[in-house]
């Protein structure tokens, strides 16, 4: 599946960028636990030293000289609890929580050694140092639970979180609208290409594209130019063949009528009748053939379009159908409407002449067709009604493919009269369909114009 020019841009931009937002949400988490971390540490480190300044030498034992107050303000604190122990050289409890475990080593003089434990099950942050006591060195130690701890670090994400994601969420909205701005002008260019019909080939204004779509514009243009070349050889080659088919046809047909008024035998005459109906077909035929080469868009790409009005399309042609009428005693009536469109004549009189031909052709003798044209609902329409055979409705849609003549039709046509029709329509952008008439008997062939 093709993948739109504005996604593969926001694919491109938007992923690295949160991938990078997150990256540094993370490190600035870690980055702010850590210089908190620090801080704590540094807290507790203070009241380890300032016990240590109150630890005596008694008898080269030692002691701790801290009053009730002192130690009330030591362990004061409303979110976490604080522990602390005072041991001798060999490790002997001299005060403290005798439940605040030894640190595991010699701690250094002037050192520290932070590091985390448990004191009756509560998990604890210890900073531990020594001090001279005697001959030895006593170890002082002071615990804190991580309750402000935890608290700082969810007051860390939450204040490092939310506007990285108010930011990002600027960010791509940012990129959102201004790929989409960026992308304005090729959008525009697509617009207009879209809205023009297959017959305007008309040359886009290089000038006023962006520099980065202007060889895009460019080769546009050329190639707008090479279809119009196409389209005006291929017109050129559509009239030469008109011309040169139907002058040797109409000689031949001349000649074998020409021939019947000559007084010959009834072996002859019969096979100038035939000669004389097979040059009439052959040069329907050919009419035909070229008037759906014309109808194709690509043949008439560079016929120009102007305001076409049917109603008088159909009142040019009605004495060539009444001739067509008054052998087979057809009734050939007209309800005739203004209705005017934007179209080329020579194709629109051409759709007329294959569907009225139609109609007579396939309708019985003392049948009734009616062409009707107008607006309707606020749209041009042409109708042809007759009260034929009909056609069903399993055959509707393939009646209009080239060559196709339904079973049981009688007459001598080509099967292109309706191809032609719906051609002719699509240049014209119309709708083409065939129902059933109001009567309900036989069949009715309507263009809808938008």
């Amino acid at each position: 599946m093709a993948i739109k020019l504005r996604t593969r841009l926001l694919l491109f931009l938007i992923p690295p960028l949160v991938f990078i937002m997150m990256a540094s949400t993370v490190a600035q988490y870690f980055l702010s636990v850590r210089q908190a971390g620090s801080a704590f540490d540094q807290a507790l480190n203070d009241a380890a030293v300032a016990l240590s300044q109150e630890v005596e030498i008694d008898n080269g034992r030692g002691s701790l000289a801290l009053s009730e107050e002192t130690a009330r303000l030591l362990r004061s604190d409303s979110i976490d609890d604080i522990y602390f122990s005072v041991r001798g050289p060999k490790g002997e409890w001299i005060a403290g929580d005798e439940g605040l475990p030894p640190f595991g080593g010699a701690v250094p003089a002037n050192r520290s050694r932070f590091y985390d434990d448990k004191v009756y099950e509560r998990n604890v942050r210890v900073a531990a140092i020594s001090t001279s006591c005697g001959a030895g060195r006593c170890q002082i130690q002071v615990a804190q639970t991580l309750n402000k701890r935890r608290k700082l670090a969810n007051d860390i994400v939450l204040g490092t979180l939310l506007p990285q994601l108010v930011a990002g969420a600027v960010v791509i909205a940012i990129i959102w609208f201004g790929v989409g701005r960026a992308l304005g002008p090729l959008e525009r260019l697509c617009g207009i290409i879209d809205r023009r019909s297959p017959r305007d080939l008309g040359q886009i204004d290089v000038a006023a594209a962006p520099d980065e779509i202007r060889s895009l514009v460019t080769a546009l243009n050329a190639l707008f130019e090479r279809l119009r070349e196409a389209g005006a050889a291929q017109q050129r080659f559509i009239s030469t063949a008109a011309h040169q088919l139907r002058t040797p046809l109409a000689g031949l047909k001349a000649a074998a009528e020409l021939a019947l008024l000559e007084p010959v035998s009834a072996g002859v005459r019969q096979r100038l009748e035939q000669i004389d109906h097979a040059a009439a077909r052959a040069s329907r035929l050919a009419s035909q053939l070229l008037a759906l080469a014309r109808s194709v868009p690509e043949a008439h790409l560079v016929d120009p379009m102007a305001a076409v009005n049917l109603k008088q399309l159909v009142e040019d042609q009605i004495d060539e159908w009444m001739r067509m009428a008054i052998p087979k005693n057809i009734d050939l009536g007209f309800e005739l409407s203004d209705a005017v469109i934007t179209g080329e004549a020579v194709l629109l009189r051409e759709m007329m002449r294959n569907l009225v031909h139609n109609a007579l052709e396939y309708s019985p003798a003392k049948a009734k067709v009616t062409v009707r044209c107008g607006v309707r609902d606020g749209h041009c329409f042409l109708e042809v009604e007759d009260n034929g055979p009909g056609i069903a409705p399993a055959y509707r849609e393939k009646a209009f493919e080239p060559f196709v003549r339904l079973p049981g039709t009688p007459g001598t046509g080509s099967g292109l009269g309706l191809a032609i029709a719906r051609e002719v329509a699509a240049a014209h952008g119309a709708g083409i369909a065939i129902g059933n008439p109001a009567q309900g008997e036989g069949t009715l062939v309507r263009v809808s114009f938008a």
